[in-house]
């Protein structure tokens, strides 16, 4: 009997799906669901994905993500890389909301954590936000300025949504923060 069986490392301590494809770690495929979500008619596409706490959804907007900015070479074994998929490199926007703390914080350092976690990720194509202006109106300007910048649609991934929410459950600027996001 041969019992030489292929052992991968099992990883909890990232959600970054480069790193599972790059350090070889065990990753259950769900590109299929990813392509189902990527090939879908409507346009523009709205989802959300609510799922008990450590059931991979950051992990699955970090595939998504790379989907969507056509790494390829990132599925090779996977669903989506032997698919029908064109790979067509998009735009992403990943905000990623698990670093607002917004504890013991008032609504408008919530806008500036907020509008710097914008800033921060549309920097890289030439887009510069306003700090002092609302979240909302610099993420729609981010989005009109990469569209204008590059033709394409722009897809915006949001991460960790309800950080803000249920840390301001106690503060008493909460229902202030809350109407913010």
């Amino acid at each position: 009997m041969d019992y030489n069986i292929d052992v991968r490392t099992i990883s909890t301590s990232s959600s970054l799906f480069e790193s599972y494809v790059r350090n070889e770690w065990l990753y259950v495929d769900k590109s299929e669901y990813a392509y189902k979500l990527l090939t879908m008619d409507e346009d523009p596409v709205f989802a959300f994905m609510a799922r008990p706490r450590r059931f991979g959804k950051s992990l699955f907007l970090s595939m998504l993500e790379a989907a969507l900015m056509g790494k390829r070479e990132m599925f090779e074994g996977l669903y989506l890389g032997s698919s029908d998929y064109g790979f067509h490199p998009y735009p992403v926007i990943h905000l990623d909301l698990s670093s607002i703390s917004s504890e013991g914080s008032s609504a408008d350092n919530f806008s500036r954590q907020l509008n710097r976690i914008i800033g921060d990720t549309v920097r890289p194509y030439g887009v510069d936000v306003d700090l002092g202006d609302e979240p909302g109106n610099n993420l729609y300007n981010a989005i009109q300025g990469i569209y204008r910048k590059t033709g394409e649609s722009v897809a915006v991934l949001i991460d960790e949504y309800d950080n803000p929410l249920t840390s301001s459950l106690n503060n008493p600027e909460g229902s202030l923060i809350r109407a913010k996001t």
